[in-house]
This record gives structure tokens, C-alpha cells and sequence, in this order.
């Protein structure tokens, strides 16, 4: 099925129980369960209750979801990157990719990624050393 499938003729599931619909279609485990689920503890909360407006740690919580667990699975099975999704497409992505790298979320890059506005060393002088890796690794791996 492809995105623009899915999107069409998706089925919406109680997200709860997402893991095991995805078990029983893919035969795959949701990736890193232990961000999935303080998500779902919080998007239930939200639902239900509301939120404050200023939570700053359900934006980190909303990051680590969507590089750590959704974006392995668009990549893998639909050829997608999460960081090609962002809402200003006028400006690129690259304010997002700051964000990513001050808060050492790990992310996927496309074959094409570059950016432009910001300077990676800039948003990394504060990172650990292992992110700082990973950082520079992914780049290399890309040329």
C-alpha cells in the first residue's frame, strides 16, 4: 500500500492499541516503546483533559515521537523522511534541524539533506560527544 493509499483508505485505530495492529499487519514492534509510551500516557491526557499551552515537555515528548518512532517506519516502508514534513516549507528545514540537534534527537536524513541557515557546529557545541558522533557520521554517510 502506498501513502497516498493509506491516507485514502486508512483505518484509524484507537492509539492504544497501535502496537498490536501493527504486530498483527507488519509482524514489526513499534519502535522505541519506552517514547511511545509516555505518549500515549500524555496524548490521552490531552484528549481528555487539556493541556497547558506552554508544556514545553510535550514538545520534546512530540519530537522524540516523530524522529524516533515515526520516522524509522515512514522511511521503511513508505521511502519517507520525517524532516521533509515540516510546516514551513518556504524556509526549509533547517530551524527544525537546529531544534533536532539542541535537543539531540536522532533523525533520519534524505539522500538530498543540506542545510543552509544554520550552523550545525553552532547547535552542537553543547551536545555529547556520542550525539556529536552520530551527527557527523550521518553526514559522511550521505557523500
Amino acid at each position: 500500500m502506498s501513502f497516498e493509499d493509506l491516507v485514502r483508505k486508512g483505518r484509524t485505530h484507537d492509539f492504544d492499541k497501535l502496537p498490536k495492529v501493527m504486530w498483527a499487519a507488519t509482524g514489526e514492534t513499534i519502535p522505541c516503546p519506552d517514547i511511545y509510551q509516555p505518549m500515549k500516557e500524555t496524548r490521552n491526557s490531552i484528549q481528555h483533559f487539556c493541556a497547558a499551552e506552554d508544556d514545553q515537555s510535550f514538545i520534546w515528548l512530540s519530537l522524540q515521537f516523530i524522529y524516533s518512532v515515526l520516522d524509522p517506519l515512514i522511511q521503511k516502508h513508505f521511502g519517507l523522511y520525517a524532516i521533509n514534513f515540516q510546516e514551513d516549507h518556504d524556509i526549509g528545514y533547517d530551524y527544525v534541524v537546529g531544534c533536532l540537534l539542541r535537543r539531540e534527537i536522532k533523525f533520519l536524513m534524505p539522500p538530498d539533506f543540506e542545510i543552509h541557515e544554520i550552523d550545525p557546529h553552532e547547535e552542537l557545541k553543547n551536545a555529547s560527544p556520542a550525539y556529536a558522533e552520530w551527527y557527523v557520521a550521518s553526514i559522511k554517510a550521505l557523500t
